[in-house]
């Protein structure tokens, strides 16, 4: 008896409806399970550009771990500096202008005609970079060690929310009055180079403080009278 071998996969199953061939019923199921795939993967990098938003914080250009103890940023603007509360691990902070780490960049040695070149092309290529006047932004933040050196702060009250604060560098900057830090009861170190302070006499009134740097000469012994080293 001769075999039949007729697909029949494409006959009509009962009353009336066409059924899928065979063939075309396998692409449509492949093509439904790439779809899905793809989904899932557009979910799944959403769901991790997601996460590593959080994680991460751009400032100034620059992208930042949010799980850094220590951070430094030399700012030619400060776009993302709200950011700085967003820390968690936070300990150590500098802020630096970006003028200034250019101009930390000049040799001391170097002839003044060179010197008078670079702040020139300084001022021209950069003049509207900032000189970080407001540090608002780190209010409160619980870090132990702020380096503010060379920048244009001259108020140190938003200094005084950072009462964990253990270290604290503010040379060359604006300060003239130091008052303020006398509520820092962790304050032990303290740089004060290049300050022209009208009283000095805040600098006994800190509890914990045991160096100074950057002190006047008559202060320089006094503080060394109350068992304060001071270092020059």
């Amino acid at each position: 008896m001769k075999e039949n071998n007729e697909d029949f996969s494409h006959v009509p199953a009962g009353d009336g409806g066409d059924t899928v061939p065979g063939g075309t019923k396998r692409r449509l199921l492949t093509a439904v399970a790439i779809m899905a795939g793809l989904l899932l993967f557009f979910l799944a990098a959403k769901t991790l550009a997601g996460a590593f938003d959080r994680q991460y914080v751009v400032i100034d250009s620059t992208t930042y771990s949010l799980s850094d103890r220590s951070v430094e940023l030399t700012l030619m603007y400060e776009d993302g500096v709200e950011h700085l509360k967003d820390f968690t691990r936070l300990e150590e902070l500098k802020i630096t202008p970006f003028r200034e780490a250019m101009r930390g960049t000049v040799k001391d040695d170097a002839p003044p005609e060179a010197k008078a070149q670079i702040e020139a092309m300084i001022k021209e290529q950069y003049g509207d970079c900032t000189d970080v006047e407001d540090i608002s932004y780190i209010e409160g933040l619980g870090i132990n060690k702020l380096d503010i050196s060379r920048c244009a702060v001259s108020d140190c009250n938003v200094i005084a929310t950072l009462k964990g604060l253990r270290e604290l560098d503010i040379s060359y900057t604006e300060i003239t009055d130091i008052s303020p830090l006398t509520e820092l009861g962790e304050l032990s170190v303290l740089h004060i180079e290049g300050l022209d302070i009208e009283d000095m006499s805040p600098l006994f009134d800190m509890p914990a403080l045991t160096v100074v740097y950057g002190a006047d000469e008559q202060t320089a012994e006094e503080l060394a009278e109350a068992g304060i080293t001071a270092i020059n």
